[in-house]
């Protein structure tokens, strides 16, 4: 009895403060809810050592490429202060790059006179100098994917002769692996690409490869079609084809996260004949599709980068892309004059399951570049003690040409 009227008195008690119960709940869900959003907002964030590296480039120099090798803090939301770390062996642009166990590794390019079979590699940490081996081809704008230790490279523009850089050079299917990215040797052959192909935009997700577009070899337009294929211990898998990409494009830029593909900007309906190495129709359109070990699901329309240009390059870091550079293409309105501009700018979106954010500006890099090679990498290591920092206030936010020579700028040196 006594037991029942201590209840009663409690339920009584309940009851008459009843809104006071209400609104101390209310108080709990928003702490709990605010706790979430806190949490939710630091792990989109980049690791506080994280940074982006970029290597080499085409730029407005004497043979049309650099060495320079620059990058930048991403602790927070965006990259601020860039810094230069030490040159890379070659001038190049175009080189395919990959990065795995605190190694950057790098595989041919070309400037104005050679296309190059070096691949080199460097640590990360200190002001470790590049080792340099050599690829089984002569190879530029290929597409290669740090697998941890391993790095996977297919496709590229590989000529007969390493003096040549014209686009008459075959484009490639040839794919090689190697276990030693440190190394970057030696190599091993692996299934080749379904097609011959250069500047195809390759993502890897859940030891999944996906491939999309590039220049087909036997044909002078860019391709729509997309593959993938599975990473094995001897390299990768057959290819499979699956979902077409939106757009015939070549040199887009595809990363992936959340289970999806996403794909931005490049060249569309990329022409090449005997006189014209490319016929200028930039874009910065931007499309993601659902993703699984069976393929690329429907492509849908997402955010636009905002610039229509060809080289930028991007890199992925938390479920954050950061892009730079590019050559952009305007033509003046009434008038058959042409202005073809090589950027510094720079720019971020979050990577989201309902596609890609709102572009962001951040720091311009250094210098003007297209085909930078850039990478997002993570070490536990204060980099900007061994990098030199760049001023970069006094330089002009693009290089700007009337008529400028594309086919000399990107490809053919006479």
């Amino acid at each position: 009895m006594a037991m029942g009227s201590a209840s009663n008195r409690f339920f009584s008690v309940l009851s008459s403060n009843s809104a006071y119960v209400f609104l101390f709940a209310v108080a709990v869900a928003l702490v709990l809810l605010l706790a979430y959003e806190t949490l939710t907002v630091v792990q989109a964030q980049a690791p506080a050592n994280s940074y982006l590296y970029c290597i080499g480039g085409h730029s407005p120099v004497p043979g049309g490429a650099t060495n320079s090798v620059y990058f930048t803090s991403l602790s927070g939301n965006a990259a601020g202060t860039w810094y230069r770390a030490v040159p890379y062996p070659h001038s190049i642009g175009s080189a395919s790059c990959a990065y795995g166990n605190g190694s950057i590794g790098c595989v041919g390019g070309f400037n104005s006179s050679l296309i190059y079979s070096a691949s080199c590699a460097a640590s990360i940490s200190g002001n470790s100098q590049w080792n340099c081996s050599d690829y089984p081809e002569n190879m530029t704008s290929g597409s290669c994917i740090g697998l941890g230790q391993s790095v996977l490279c297919t496709g590229g523009v590989v000529p007969v002769n390493a003096m040549d850089t014209s686009l008459g050079n075959m484009a490639s299917n040839l794919s090689y692996y190697t276990g030693n990215l440190a190394g970057m040797q030696p190599w091993h052959a692996t299934t080749g690409y379904p097609i011959q192909t250069f500047g195809a935009g390759c993502a890897l997700y859940n030891s999944t490869v996906y491939c999309v577009g590039g220049y087909e070899g036997t044909a002078p337009y860019a391709m729509n079609s997309s593959y993938y294929a599975t990473v094995t211990a001897n390299g990768i898998s057959e290819w499979e084809a699956t979902t077409p990409y939106p757009l015939h494009v070549v040199s887009g830029s595809c990363f992936a996260s959340f289970g999806y593909l996403y794909c931005i900007g490049g060249s569309v309906n990329y022409l090449v004949n005997s006189s014209i190495a490319l016929v200028p129709n930039f874009t910065g359109r931007a499309y993601y599709a659902k993703i699984s070990q069976q393929g690329i699901g429907k492509w849908m329309n997402t955010t636009s980068y905002p610039v229509n240009a060809i080289g930028v390059s991007c890199a992925d870091s938390s479920a954050k892309l950061y892009c730079i550079g590019g050559l952009e293409f305007a033509e003046a309105p009434g008038s058959a004059s042409q202005t073809f501009s090589i950027l510094r700018s720079a720019y971020y979106a979050n990577l989201t399951a309902n596609g890609i954010g709102t572009w962001h500006s951040i720091a311009n890099y250094p210098e003007p570049t297209l085909f930078s090679s850039c990478l997002a990498v993570n070490t536990t290591a204060d980099l900007e003690m061994y990098g030199s920092r760049v001023n970069t206030t006094n330089l002009p936010a693009a290089y700007t040409q009337q008529q400028i020579n594309l086919t000399m700028l990107l490809w053919d040196p006479t």
